[in-house]
């Protein structure tokens, strides 16, 4: 009888480094903001949600969001049940940076699984989750758009759970998969593609797959979905790291990408589908997160390929090894540089909060759309614009023709029917955002209408009061 086959089994370094660099780079982000005399966390999405946990303290599941000109529908979707929830023990705001943060480490932990199912070894699972969590995308779902990790979590989780051969994790697989759906009709399909290519790699029984598909179907139709802030504008820019994109994909990771296409998935049809999903993003950027697990997945199986195969100078080789790390590094170190650089900065806080004092409830405020999360957080007053409204949002269109233009009576028009008590100013719209110099359109108007006060000015942060409207 022959002797069974030793399984190799990951050594502590392999199984947890992943998840010890994903940490390290989130906390050097937040230790980075910290030096930069910035205590507050990047983007707008976590002040939308912890807003709404605290709305949904104080007054109860509400279906309409009174903050945001015009409206906005508000879902009690599972995500925001977990931030609330949360909110008990980490506070509002905590609770906003921590879920995500969780998210992120059952993604790990799932995807580890999935390799392992799947068939690769230790030490190309661990290269691969240390390119995942060094992405670009990765720390932008983790620190920015944090409903995008959960995501993943849920698609992942799915996937490894219905590989699985207990029932009852096959029955949580399920539930993942209908809660992975629940966020949009595009990541049910993405769902319902990714574990249809896992589970009929695996030759699950019918009856599992049959009952995926249906759960997929019954999450993105009667559970609550999630609304992100992330746009859907993709390009090439965008979804390349290396041209300025901040949650797009290296260049580095692409090339290795393709050599483990090379090594792994020689059939057309694999190849097809990657490509098609990656240019699919240039439509959809919701569709990013995917792609950048799928092309993590080949850079790993690419990098551990060109690692163990036979070199016949071992000089290049390790010259290739420590281009291509130091390539992977300069995408990270540059993301998480500009993740530290976000707004809101420490003087737009205070200037908000101060016109929380200086202003009565139910006033709006006018701003570009990047502050209008802020000030609903942190002035706790109703911004004309936010970054939930694309660009095609009628609201959008006639805020911008507002900011720009330099006619009393136009402004006057807008300022009435929007019922618009204030303007914020910030330096970012007086350096390309809006305007590209100072006073320019509507800031110009502001300085030389009677009509507007200028009652705060700190740090080139500029409060006007439009001192004919008081509803």
């Amino acid at each position: 009888m022959p002797a069974a086959k030793s399984v190799k089994k990951d050594s502590p370094l392999q199984r947890w480094a992943p998840f010890a660099i994903a940490l390290a780079i989130i906390a050097a982000v937040f230790l980075a903001r910290y030096l930069l005399d910035n205590q507050l966390a990047p983007g707008g999405e976590p002040y939308l949600q912890a807003r709404l946990a605290r709305t949904f303290f104080t007054k109860g599941i509400i279906q309409n969001d009174h903050l945001a000109v015009g409206g906005m529908p508000i879902l009690f979707t599972p995500y925001k049940a977990v931030v609330t929830l949360m909110s008990y023990a980490a506070g509002y705001i905590g609770a906003a940076i921590l879920t995500p943060i969780i998210f992120l480490l059952i993604f790990l932990y799932a995807l580890d699984k999935l390799l392992t199912q799947l068939g690769r070894t230790p030490i190309e699972r661990a290269i691969t989750l240390a390119i995942v969590a060094s992405s670009p995308t990765f720390l932008h779902d983790a620190l920015i758009t944090g409903p995008q990790m959960a995501i993943l979590a849920f698609t992942t989780l799915s996937s490894t759970l219905l590989l699985d051969d207990r029932t009852a994790n096959k029955l949580i697989g399920l539930a993942a998969a209908g809660l992975a759906s629940s966020f949009s009709p595009v990541t049910a399909l993405i769902t319902i593609l990714a574990d249809l290519i896992i589970l009929l790699h695996k030759k699950i029984s019918w009856k599992w797959i049959g009952a995926m598909v249906i759960t997929c179907i019954i999450g993105v139709s009667f559970i609550p979905s999630e609304a992100t802030v992330a746009g859907t504008g993709g390009g090439l820019a965008k979804t390349l790291a290396d041209l300025g994109g901040l949650g797009g994909i290296p260049t580095f990771t692409i090339l290795l990408a393709a050599i483990g296409i090379w090594r792994l998935w020689p059939r057309k049809g694999a190849c097809a589908a990657i490509i098609i999903l990656w240019i699919a993003t240039f439509y959809d950027f919701r569709l990013i997160s995917h792609t950048n697990t799928i092309i993590a997945c080949l850079a790993g199986a690419g990098i551990t390929y060109l690692t163990e195969r036979k070199w016949n100078i071992s000089m290049l080789k390790q010259l290739s090894i420590l281009v291509i790390t130091c390539g992977l590094l300069f995408s990270t170190i540059s993301a998480a540089g500009q993740i530290s650089r976000l707004g809101p900065s420490n003087d737009i806080a205070e200037s908000l909060t101060w016109l929380k004092g200086h202003s009565r409830s139910g006033q709006v405020v006018l701003s570009s759309p990047e502050n209008g999360l802020w000030i609903q957080y942190f002035a706790v007053r109703a911004a004309t614009v936010d970054e939930r409204m694309t660009p095609e949002d009628n609201r959008t269109r006639m805020a911008d023709d507002a900011l720009k233009t330099v006619y009393s009576e136009k402004a006057a028009m807008y300022f009435k029917s929007t019922n618009t008590s204030h303007v914020l100013i910030t330096p970012d719209m007086m350096e390309g955002s809006v305007w590209n110099q100072p006073e320019q359109g509507l800031h110009q108007l502001l300085k030389d209408d009677e009509t507007f006060k200028n009652v705060y000015h700190s740090d080139g942060i500029e409060i006007y009061e439009y001192l004919k409207n008081y509803g």
